[in-house]
């Protein structure tokens, strides 16, 4: 059936898959539950639309394959969820919830599973079914189902396992694929010589990268150390930077203050010379003396030339004032004054200007100075920054030389991985060669004298563990040559085909006389056995469809009986049982145990009297059973009513109420007009019962004639008297 599934997969692009198939389920302990309510299901092929289905269906017809169950998705129509199933508590989840699904075969599982739940335990499970308030088709994990109609069906069986298991398929055949995977790789493996050649190769590899790791790690040790001692130069420049920051700032401080007291100077040396100097400022036209000082800088050279010239004058006024002083006292009194006035005023000058010379010294001091601190503060930030920069280069390095290490390491892993599988391959071969008894020469047998018997070759675990050195010696030169896989595969089918060869010519040493003349009776023979099994094809194939027509036949009948007495079976049972505190009567039904497959399990009778919980058949009492068996009886009966039928003393076990009820039922059913009317003869001993009857007969012994004794009589006169 699985093969057939895939090839309509591959024919047909609307064929989704199996049931079982597309289904996923959440947590294990589901299986079987899931299974169970799946049922008949498990095995249906979900397509997308009517039309795939028939194209499947002539399919198997064609090449005869057994009937499979379909489901279009274009025609479903499902019932939505009942969202408040989700909310019940405890173990109880929705089946629905539990199983992962394509979302394009979401109304298959729906159509399939509707509004079922799954719970953990079969307690939980009765409690749901029967005392929730509503019919649930509930199932427990061990797969015990309780049906809407209150049926249980429960038991485990190696089946049930098997098809619960079904859904564990495709986890296991990802599995074989892989297994399938892993042979084909070992297959293509290389033979024990280039195995040889690749483990010495690989070891001379491994030597030389465990040289590099070695020199890589002492460069790793050297730069680690270097690093170190660049962060503590970098640690110690940055508490020095920190010691300098105080210094700085009272640097900055000082020149501050003292570009504010030069500022202060500069004040008070506008305002001494517009005091010294305010007659001469008025001689000169200005208003004050600061702005004839703004142009002090730029007329430094006119002025010294001008006090060069002054002084010349001074000299030309002294000679003349002394010749003008022996003219007059006064004029020599006024002339003093003016000496003593222009003395004052150059000494007040030349003050200034030590002054200033002074203020500009100090200034120009200051900021020598401070332009060294910022010079010092400039280098040592240069110096932090290459140590930064010079660090990052070493972390860089040690950080590949790190990842370098890091890859020597894995390939070394790799390596000595290939060298163990390598190993493992070449024990395989000895030891496929010591269960075959090939004697592989060793190199330690070289040249001593051969054992005439041919030298076994020694212990596998010896062997196996490399201690061996085999004799290739004896080999080709074209054997031992380097060679490409394709070379080597091409010669491994030459070596095979010789062997073929050779082992063909060991068998034709003794030559069957009698092999053509067996070869032509053995050809007739099967060509008899061939006609006989076509012909047993076609009478099986007959025979198949003649039993699937029957079990066609038989399931149709036993369903159309089935539902009409289940259908019966309910209004009879609420007729015999409804009273005036009951007017509804009790429930009764009937179940298949297995819908499924109604001839391999039973039918569940159910039948719960008027105001009484549902309880199993043998807990009601003698009279409920009796009301319950008459139900069933009355139903069969109204499928193909017979002429009559005999009860014997059915209400032996009834109370006055129901004998009544049921003589009155059995009398209304034996009018003429009663719709599948029959006659009754009916066997009683209480007279509520046989008064209802049309016509009563006696039995008695007759001790003349040592026999027994009729005796009837007519009730229907006395019918007009007994409806009063």
């Amino acid at each position: 059936m699985k093969e057939a599934v895939a090839n309509m997969k591959s024919i047909f692009s609307g064929v989704h898959g199996r049931m079982s198939e597309l289904a996923e389920i959440t947590n294990r302990k589901y299986n079987m539950a899931i299974s169970v309510l799946l049922g008949r299901h498990m095995d249906s092929v979900v397509v997308d639309a009517d039309k795939t289905a028939r194209d499947c269906i002539q399919y198997l017809k064609e090449h005869r394959i057994t009937s499979m169950t379909f489901i279009p998705l274009q025609n479903l129509k499902v019932s939505p969820i009942n969202e408040r199933l989700r909310q019940l508590g405890g173990s109880v989840k929705l089946a629905i919830d539990v199983v992962k699904y394509d979302p394009h075969v979401e109304l298959a599982f729906v159509h399939v599973l509707e509004n079922s739940v799954v719970c953990d335990t079969l307690d939980e499970a009765r409690q749901l079914g029967y005392y929730s308030g509503e019919r649930l088709k509930v199932c427990a994990c061990d797969g015990t189902l309780i049906n809407r109609n209150g049926n249980i069906t429960g038991g485990g069986s190696s089946s049930m396992e098997n098809r619960a298991s079904r859904f564990d398929q495709k986890a296991i055949d990802e599995l074989k694929s892989e297994r399938d995977t892993i042979q084909a790789e070992m297959k293509e493996l290389p033979d024990s010589r280039e195995l040889r050649n690749q483990e010495q190769a690989l070891s001379a590899e491994i030597t030389g990268l465990e040289q590099r790791t070695k020199i890589k790690d002492s460069e790793i040790q050297r730069l680690s150390a270097k690093i170190t001692k660049l962060e503590e130069d970098v640690k110690r420049l940055t508490a020095s930077e920190h010691q300098y920051a105080p210094r700085i700032q009272t640097l900055k401080k000082e020149t501050s203050t003292r570009a504010v007291k030069i500022d202060k100077l500069g004040e008070q040396i506008n305002a001494i010379h517009n005091k010294f100097f305010s007659d001469f400022s008025a001689r000169l036209g200005v208003p004050n003396i600061h702005e004839h000082m703004e142009a002090y800088d730029k007329q430094v050279a006119e002025f010294k030339k001008t006090e060069t010239t002054l002084k010349s004058q001074l000299s030309k006024v002294k000679s003349h004032l002394d010749l003008v002083l022996k003219q007059s006292s006064d004029a020599e009194r006024k002339s003093q004054k003016i000496k003593e006035t222009l003395a004052a005023d150059e000494n007040a000058v030349k003050d200034l200007e030590a002054d200033e010379e002074r203020i500009r010294q100090e200034s120009q001091s200051m900021e020598d100075s401070l332009q060294k601190e910022q010079q010092g503060i400039k280098a040592l930030q240069d110096q932090i920054d290459s140590a930064e920069e010079e660090l990052s280069l070493l972390q860089k390095e040690t950080a590949d030389a790190t990842s370098e290490a890091n890859k020597i390491r894995r390939s070394i892993s790799s390596k000595q991985a290939q060298i163990e599988q390598l190993q493992s391959s070449r024990r395989d071969i000895i030891e496929a060669a010591s269960i075959e008894q090939i004697s592989l020469p060793r190199a330690s047998q070289a040249g001593e004298t051969a054992n005439p018997e041919g030298a076994m070759v020694e212990d596998v675990e010896t062997v196996g563990q490399g201690s061996a050195r085999f004799d290739y010696s004896i080999l080709k030169r074209s054997h031992t040559g380097n060679m490409t896989q394709e070379q080597r595969a091409v010669m491994n089918d030459e070596m095979k085909a010789a062997i073929d060869d050779l082992s063909a010519k060991l068998e034709s040493h003794n030559p069957n006389m009698r092999a053509l003349e067996q070869y032509d009776q053995i050809k007739e023979k099967e060509r008899l056995q061939l006609e006989e099994l076509e012909a047993a094809k076609v009478e099986a194939k007959t025979a198949a469809d003649n039993f699937n027509n029957l079990r066609a036949r038989r399931h149709q009948l036993f369903t159309t009986a089935f539902e009409h007495i289940s259908n019966s079976i309910d209004p009879i049972y609420k007729e015999l049982t409804k009273s005036r505190a009951h007017q509804l009567g009790g429930t009764a039904y009937l179940s298949l145990e297995n819908p499924d497959e109604p001839f391999l399990h039973g039918i569940k009778y159910t039948a719960m009297p008027p105001s009484k919980r549902f309880r199993d058949m043998d807990q009601l009492s003698g009279g409920e059973k009796t009301i319950a068996a008459l139900s069933l009886l009355f139903a069969i009966n109204s499928f193909k009513p017979s002429p009559f039928f005999v009860l014997d003393e059915c209400d032996a076990a009834l109370d006055s109420t129901n004998v009544a009820r049921i003589a009155a039922f059995v009398r209304a059913r034996s009018r003429k007009e009663a719709k599948n009317s029959c006659q009754s003869i009916v066997i009683s001993l209480k007279d509520i019962f046989y008064e209802q009857a049309d016509s009563l007969v006696g039995v008695t012994k007759n001790l003349c004639q040592g026999s027994s004794t009729t005796f009837t009589l007519d009730l229907n006169r006395f019918d007009e008297a007994r409806a009063h």
